[in-house]
């Protein structure tokens, strides 16, 4: 079409542009910003607010509150690299000491009894920007909520890793076989499953499935 109505570019229309969202965010020290404002209280919603006033209208901000949301919890997560392993470890032990009846596998045991079906198995955090030595087995229940059925702190992608997590978490499941196993699309993950659960069904997550497709195709 020669001519177009309501076509004006403005600002607001860029927050469907993640590198330019990136590029507004990169400015100023907006990170460092939005970060030192919720630390010391100030929550995302009026963060977001605040934002909006200094462009003088939401027409004029370059960027979502979503995006304001990821950026804080960026920053958290690398605040507590190197020291979140250790963090877990030591709620673990309150919660021990606190009540000794307390077995975390108990629970994960009766959940997957009846949530067990088909289970998620994460090893995302291993390989992001993060780079968290956590893995974890997820569920998801009568209600479409993810649930947590066990979770482990490992430092390596390979097969002899994925092994022993495998064949410990079918010990600790007294041995029931996953239904189906959704993973990346990691080669050891895949050798590994189809020696430790040769009965499981293993399909790729879907999710990494289409983050490569800019990767391998192009924007």
């Amino acid at each position: 079409m020669l001519e177009h109505k309501n076509h004006t570019p403005t600002p607001s229309k860029s927050r469907h542009i993640p590198n330019y969202r990136n590029e507004e965010l990169n400015k100023c020290n907006v990170a460092r910003n939005l970060f030192n404002a919720n630390a010391v209280g100030v929550s995302i919603v009026k963060i977001d607010r605040i934002l909006v006033m200094e462009r003088n209208g939401l027409e004029n901000l370059g960027v979502s509150e979503r995006d304001v949301r990821n950026v804080i919890d960026k920053k958290r997560r690398l605040k507590m690299q190197g020291g979140d392993a250790n963090a877990m470890l030591e709620h673990f032990d309150k919660i021990v000491a606190n009540n000794k009846n307390f077995y975390h596998r108990y629970w994960c045991r009766a959940a997957y009894e009846e949530f067990g079906d088909v289970v998620s198995f994460d090893s995302t955090y291993l390989t992001n920007k993060s780079e968290l030595p956590f893995t974890n087995f997820i569920g998801v229940n009568y209600h479409g909520q993810t649930i947590l059925l066990g979770c482990a702190l490992v430092s390596h992608e390979d097969v002899e890793t994925f092994t022993w997590l495998f064949s410990t978490w079918l010990l600790c499941m007294n041995g029931k076989v996953l239904g189906g196993i959704l993973t990346d699309q990691d080669t050891a993950i895949r050798k590994t499953l189809s020696v430790v659960m040769p009965q499981s069904r293993h399909r790729w997550c879907i999710w990494h499935i289409l983050k490569k497709f800019s990767e391998k195709l192009g924007m």
